[in-house]
């Protein structure tokens, strides 16, 4: 914060100080000064040496452990959701015909999850969830 900068924020700046001049503050990093003008960074060139490290022995493929195959698979990049198996059950299809219900969720929205739920592609949890007075008072 150079004197340039300090004049353009007048109101900063003056929290800033009245702040800095409190006694906690000064007893635990002492007085500040602002800097009379703005320090630009220096970068420092360091010469990198070139090492060579030995080429790593090839793996056979008889070698392999269940740690190399999940290497494998964290650096090809694909999703691992696409090894999942295919599901008739379209979540998107179905949350579009259960918001559109309007009253009849509790009966053909539900009935309509059923008829289509497919246990191989989705999994269905219960949660209980407590309440604190006065909360979910207002629905979004």
């Amino acid at each position: 914060m150079d004197a340039g900068f300090r004049k353009a924020t007048g109101n900063v700046t003056g929290w800033l100080e009245a702040f800095i001049k409190h006694p906690e503050v000064v007893s635990r990093i002492g007085n500040v000064k602002f800097a009379a003008k703005t320090i630009k960074p220096t970068l420092a060139e360091k010469k990198k040496e070139e090492v060579k490290a030995p080429a790593p022995a090839p793996v056979k493929k008889a070698e392999k452990t269940e740690d190399d195959d999940s290497v494998e698979k964290k650096v090809s990049g694909k999703n691992p959701l696409d090894n999942l198996p295919p599901t008739k059950f379209v979540l998107p299809d179905f949350k579009t015909y259960f918001v559109n219900l309007g009253d009849k969720k509790e009966t053909d929205g539900m009935q309509h999850f059923f008829d289509n739920y497919d246990p191989t592609g989705y999994c269905i949890y219960f949660v209980h969830y407590e309440k604190y007075e006065g909360e979910g008072v207002v629905l979004y």
